[in-house]
């Protein structure tokens, strides 16, 4: 008879899985911070507040707190140039990858859930 303190096979890949989705969500966050740097190192605008507190360059072109550019209404811009395929690739793949580890966690939690004896 098994110890109350032992994982079944079931259990423990639920365990992995969950794992693997957190190191996922991670990297996702590494990489946008990453991707956030990147754009504003190349970017290298001087912004003044003006006494609203919004923030403009000295073109005149305003700007929100993360440094993106916005218009009259306040949604970001998005300049050709600032789109990286790459990166735009690669997040893309670790989401799949998130969904597919997602998917299968449920499928497990399921089973574990269906093999559960009262």
């Amino acid at each position: 008879m098994p110890s109350s303190r032992t994982r079944s096979n079931k259990d423990q890949k639920l365990a992995d899985f969950v794992q693997e989705l957190s190191v996922l969500e991670r990297e996702n966050r590494k990489q946008a911070k990453q991707v956030k740097l990147a754009k504003m190192v190349n970017r290298a605008v001087v912004v003044i507040p003006n006494a609203q507190g919004e923030l403009f360059d000295k073109e005149g072109n305003r700007y929100n707190e993360q440094g993106d550019r916005i218009d009259e209404a306040g949604n970001a811009i998005v300049v050709a140039e600032e789109v990286d395929d790459a990166v735009a690739t690669q997040q893309a793949e670790l989401d799949r990858q998130r969904a597919e580890l997602e998917r299968q966690r449920a499928e497990l939690e399921r089973q574990a859930w269906a093999n559960r004896r009262f």
